[in-house]
């Protein structure tokens, strides 16, 4: 792998993995135009890692109040988790299979654009606390959480929806997302590394430190900027615009799926 490849992996999965556009998506089609692949299985976990790394970061203040100030929506977070596991693992072949449409991945980019569009046309806004949330809150992000295990489908974008169509404003359910995405990507880096463990050093590739280092800062950096980005504008403007760039990407998808068959 080059580091202009793993410079196009990290930086789509730092921006993508945080804005509400999918990164599995946005993955797919950057095969599709330059034919970069998503490498193996030790960059996923790299990836994974350093996106991680950058949402704790970001909200360590909220994360460790939950250790002292805010126990209470630590089974929250828990339950929102737990959807997404029992269907992960329940329907495990038939995701990995699900990869391989590129014409599917456009189809769920227009899903994930028109779940942002229903869910800031259903937001009341009412409520803009962490200590708001229910439990009710944290099973409906989850639920939602759970679709984006098919590729096309942001991770961010159908739990961002899910809050603001369950009340919550969009910065507080952005923040929530965030939150949430926290044992989300800690358990995709920890069922990657257990592949990549299973598999040896052959499943590495040709990964050496230089590159690794490289490959974890960049989508480290996108990754925070990505999350700052997000909460000003969510705030300021909505995720309208996301929903109309989820439309023109999934179109451009199956165009090119279908004319490069």
């Amino acid at each position: 792998m080059t580091y202009w490849e793993m410079f196009l992996l990290a930086a789509v999965q730092g921006v993508t993995e945080f804005l509400p556009v999918s990164s599995s998506g946005h993955l797919a089609l950057l095969n599709l135009l330059l034919g970069v692949e998503e490498g193996s299985v030790a960059v996923v976990v790299l990836l994974h890692a350093a996106t991680l790394v950058a949402v704790v970061l970001y909200f360590f203040k909220d994360l460790w109040s939950l250790l002292f100030e805010r126990r209470a929506l630590i089974p929250v977070l828990i339950l929102a988790t737990i959807p997404v596991v029992v269907i992960g693992l329940a329907f495990h072949d038939l995701i990995e299979a699900a990869f391989g449409s590129a014409v599917l991945v456009g189809v769920n980019l227009l899903v994930t654009g028109l779940l942002l569009w229903i869910g800031q046309s259903l937001n009341t806004g009412k409520r803009s606390d962490l200590a708001e949330i229910s439990w009710k809150d944290g099973l409906g992000v989850g639920l939602a959480q759970s679709l984006s295990i098919l590729p096309g489908i942001s991770r961010s974008g159908s739990t961002i929806a899910a809050g603001m169509a369950l009340g919550l404003d969009r910065a507080l359910a952005a923040r929530f997302s965030f939150l949430v995405s926290v044992p989300a990507l800690a358990g995709a880096a920890l069922y990657e590394g257990l592949k990549l463990w299973k598999e040896g050093s052959a499943a590495a590739g040709a990964l050496n430190l230089k590159l690794a280092g490289f490959g974890f800062g960049a989508a480290f950096l996108t990754g925070l900027l990505s999350i700052h980005l997000l909460l000003k504008l969510i705030q300021s403007f909505g995720v309208r615009a996301f929903a109309v760039y989820c439309w023109c990407a999934g179109i451009l998808t199956i165009g090119l799926a279908l004319f490069l068959g």
